[in-house]
């Protein structure tokens, strides 16, 4: 298992991050926290990661504080919540807000996706546990960019099989 990782950010895209380390890029996928916590590609990086492995799939996701790794962690092992849910819910407030939610049993903590294929459009609504204002218009573009065009073409507009493509 790959725990952390320390080298050279290279390339930092929506939808992950190369860093460099004895000659290897490793591609790492982040929440849009991590992502907004580094700095410029050339710099020297440290990401706490967790190698995902499944027969089909082979992943590093990589975070910047081990309380995102370890809430990360947790998060997998829900039944429903694979590495991109999990990923999409770091990305949406901190792990002691999502904890303190769940603790509290907040009705309001839970994320919409809804597709509206007429407007090709897809909103995903946090319903307030997330993003401040000034935390959004920073990561626009990146969440923007995050989404693929295989995604929004396998959008059925029934919300359960909707649900297994982000899983």
């Amino acid at each position: 298992m790959i725990a952390q990782l320390t080298g050279t950010l290279v390339e930092k895209e929506p939808t992950g991050l190369i860093v460099e380390t004895g000659g290897v890029g490793y591609l790492v996928a982040v929440p849009v926290s991590t992502l907004a916590a580094l700095p410029e590609t050339g710099a020297e990086v440290t990401l706490y990661t967790h190698q995902y492995v499944r027969e089909d799939v082979l992943a590093l996701y990589g975070f910047a504080a081990k309380a995102e790794r370890r809430l990360f962690m947790q998060l997998l092992s829900v039944s429903g919540i694979g590495p991109k849910v999990a990923l999409a819910i770091l990305s949406l407030a901190s792990p002691d807000d999502i904890r303190a939610a769940i603790s509290a049993g907040d009705a309001d903590f839970h994320i919409d996706i809804l597709p509206d294929e007429t407007a090709g459009t897809l909103s995903v609504i946090d319903n307030g546990i997330g993003m401040n204002r000034e935390d959004l218009v920073a990561n626009l573009g990146t969440i923007a960019r995050s989404g693929t065009a295989a995604f929004v073409d396998g959008l059925s507009g029934d919300k359960e099989t909707d649900l297994t493509l982000i899983g």
